[in-house]
């Protein structure tokens, strides 16, 4: 629903006292209140108008125990900036009721230009240009209580770009998200992904680094390892590689050891090479002995 259909508060607020009924007296009631609405001096006749141009059946579901609910928690909250907010929603889904006052208006008018900044972000289809503009409404609105729904948003977001395997906008997007949100698991899992279809290995091992240290787990630091094979960072596969050495589900891995032998040989650096050969055997000792094959 567009957020920009507020209507022109009325010049004097009403005074109609709002009574709750029994279910079986809410017909009697709307038309009371509307009746008073229109000859109480300084009341709303707009409301009186709206109950009775509307087609037959509609008056009633007027002020029904959901739209009294509605209204009185918006109403008893206690902090300014939640009870705006509660009226704006109230209001999103009443535009015509009669409980409606003039200071409500003016209540919702303090967060009018926030939920359309929403909106507009929310219904924007280019999901580069919808970043940035959740990004924005997040600088300009950092206590907005549609903060969640933001959060929520941009996470679907990136959740629709792996699902569309489109990697470029992947990496935009989650890159853009991790400046501001620097312990998201979620968000370094989705830069990671991209990274490593873009075959930008580093960046992908960073990433896959940063859950490492929110979340450790043998599997990952294997994977992280892997991912450092695919670059020249000999540091780094030495890293994890010593990593590795020290999990107790790595220890009889030869070939682990092994593929190092492989590597600083092609580097002609003997003198590791060798220390990572000494590594092999004793692994190779220390393992089930291989079959026959």
């Amino acid at each position: 629903m567009n957020a920009s259909i507020l209507v022109s508060p009325p010049s004097v607020s009403s005074t109609v006292p709002v009574m709750r009924k029994s279910r079986k007296s809410h017909v009697g009631f709307v038309f009371m209140a509307a009746f008073l609405a229109a000859v109480v001096p300084g009341g709303r006749a707009c409301a009186a108008d709206a109950v009775q141009d509307a087609p037959a059946g509609q008056a009633q579901s007027y002020l029904d125990d959901a739209q009294l609910d509605a209204y009185d928690a918006a109403k008893k909250e206690t902090d300014p900036r939640k009870r705006a907010t509660r009226l704006f929603e109230f209001f999103q889904k009443y535009p015509n009721s009669v409980l409606l006052e003039s200071a409500d208006y003016q209540e919702i008018k303090t967060v009018e230009d926030e939920y359309n900044a929403y909106y507009a972000a929310r219904h924007e289809a280019d999901l580069n240009k919808r970043a940035d503009l959740l990004l924005e409404f997040l600088r300009k609105y950092p206590e907005s209580t549609l903060r969640e729904h933001v959060d929520t948003e941009y996470v679907n977001m990136m959740r629709q770009a792996s699902r569309e395997k489109k990697y470029d906008l992947l990496e935009s997007v989650s890159e853009k998200w991790l400046k501001t949100h620097t312990t998201d698991r979620e968000a370094y899992a989705f830069v990671a992904e991209a990274a490593m279809n873009l075959e930008k290995y580093g960046r992908c091992a960073e990433c896959l680094e940063a859950i490492y240290k929110m979340q450790p787990s043998a599997e990952l630091a294997r994977e992280i390892y892997s991912v450092y094979q695919k670059t020249d960072n000999l540091d780094k596969q030495s890293e994890w590689a010593e990593k590795l050495f020290q999990l107790p589900e790595f220890e009889k891995d030869y070939m682990l050891r092994y593929s190092l032998v492989v590597k600083y040989t092609r580097e002609n650096n003997l003198d590791k090479a060798a220390e990572y050969a000494s590594l092999t055997l004793k692994a190779l000792d220390a393992a089930n002995p291989p079959d026959a094959k």
